[in-house]
């Protein structure tokens, strides 16, 4: 289920949430961009990644969303927002991969990020997570 699918069966309550953190994620997401003129993994500052904070601010919106008693059709929701702000993303480097099955990887592999924080009860701070995401980057690619 698409965002534009989701917001016209959801109810006006809803539909305005559900958009509001749809915007405020991608604004989260973009954060570091505005840093930067060309965003690079190792040169990354963990203190402008904002999208764990996003969820820190949204927290019971994301623990019901990554509840296992709730319809996959959340997590795609928040999937195809991630995916396509990924996807605007892609630099000349990946150029060579198949773009939406590379996007596609990128976006589980924040969304698993966020659903590993929730299933420890968010213990971290978003700072924390911040900090981890910065070294998973580098670590993915200095391999």
């Amino acid at each position: 289920m698409t965002n534009q699918k989701y917001k016209k069966k959801s109810g006006s309550k809803t539909g305005w949430l559900t958009k509001e953190i749809m915007k405020d994620l991608s604004d989260s997401y973009m954060e570091p961009y505005r840093h930067v003129q060309k965003l690079k993994s190792d040169e990354l500052d963990p203190s402008t990644i904002r999208i764990f904070h996003h969820v820190e601010k949204y927290q019971r919106f994301y623990r019901i969303i990554f509840s296992k008693y709730v319809p996959m059709a959340y997590y795609y929701l928040l999937f195809d927002q991630v995916n396509q702000l990924l996807n605007q993303d892609i630099d000349q480097k990946h150029q060579s991969y198949n773009t939406n099955m590379f996007s596609a990887y990128q976006a589980n592999a924040i969304l698993g990020m966020i659903i590993e924080w929730h299933r420890q009860d968010f213990q971290q701070t978003a700072a924390e997570m911040n900090e981890l995401l910065v070294e998973i980057l580098n670590s993915h690619d200095h391999q």
